[in-house]
């Protein structure tokens, strides 16, 4: 048997390969881990098939979590179900009621807020999602709530949040992530800092597609595109819908024909299931081609 301090290291190192998406490194260490005390077991169990459901093996998660999972292991699976199946209007609507059932109610389990912020936030629901991420006492419904007032456009209350972590926990990588992504989003010298962040992070846990894309976030927000392209050719995943856009962005402002920027927005929609970038630029175009029918004679 383990150690107990060493069995929650281990735990810890699973959570932060989870959290900078290494999903392959949660899955291989969480499968050889054994031995666990209850608690730490269950912890595991609800970051491997996290880390599946991250890498789209929705079927895998929906094949093992029965009817006698614990209340966190069902609505991961409904968090499965509803990603599997977000082109079904009916699942997708079916999902959030009984999400909507249980916020309300008794909640015993972290994971269940935060499990619900994230459906809200792909629905585009903020308010209810920043509700739903602001009854979380864990450094990662924290970090929710800074992406979703980053999605309001509200930086100055995301900084906020940001210093609470810190005196939370300083050096998480949940916080410094958090911090990186606020401070690209301000721009400017604070932009310069979070690229800086992003490069410790890939010095001391290894290079992840989550963190070059950060990095090149950070160069394309100093204006920076093509430093940020190397970064993005270091990504051999093409069905990364990230970096397809960061691809299509970079292409765009350094000066790549304008079919090297539509085959990476083609990819992108491809690929199915929704991105909040796409929708805006789908939002964009419609615009566009509603102001452009005005002048057909």
């Amino acid at each position: 048997f383990l150690p107990q301090q060493q069995m929650a290291d281990d735990l810890v190192e699973i959570k932060t390969n989870f959290f900078i998406g290494n999903f392959s490194g949660v899955i291989n260490q969480a499968e050889s881990l054994s031995d666990l005390p209850p608690a730490l077991a269950a912890e595991k169990k609800l970051f491997l098939y996290r880390a599946h459901i991250s890498q789209g093996n929705y079927a895998f998660v929906l094949d093992e979590i029965d009817d006698s999972a614990t209340d966190e292991l069902k609505i991961l699976r409904l968090l499965a179900l509803y990603l599997s199946e977000e082109d079904i209007d009916g699942a997708k609507t079916g999902l959030q009621d009984e999400l909507k059932k249980v916020i309300p109610s008794e909640i015993h389990a972290e994971f269940l807020v935060i499990a619900a912020a994230l459906v809200f936030m792909s629905e585009g629901d903020l308010e209810e999602a920043l509700r739903c991420a602001m009854k979380s006492s864990w450094l990662e419904g924290k970090a929710l709530a800074t992406q979703i007032y980053l999605q309001m456009n509200r930086p100055d209350v995301a900084e906020k949040e940001v210093r609470a972590m810190q005196q939370m926990d300083d050096d998480s990588v949940v916080t410094q992530l958090a911090q990186a992504w606020t401070y690209a989003a301000l721009g400017g010298e604070k932009a310069n800092q979070a690229s800086y962040i992003y490069e410790e992070l890939i010095e001391k846990y290894g290079s992840t597609n989550y963190l070059l894309n950060g990095q090149a976030v950070c160069k394309m927000a100093c204006g920076q595109f093509f430093e940020a392209e190397p970064l993005l050719q270091q990504i051999k995943d093409n069905k990364d819908k990230n970096t397809l856009i960061c691809q299509a962005v970079v292409a765009g402002q350094t000066g790549k024909p304008a079919e090297s920027v539509n085959r990476k927005v083609k990819q992108v929609k491809s690929l199915g299931g929704r991105h909040g970038w796409i929708s805006d630029l789908e939002h964009h175009e419609q615009l566009f081609d509603t102001a452009a029918a005005r002048y057909n004679f």
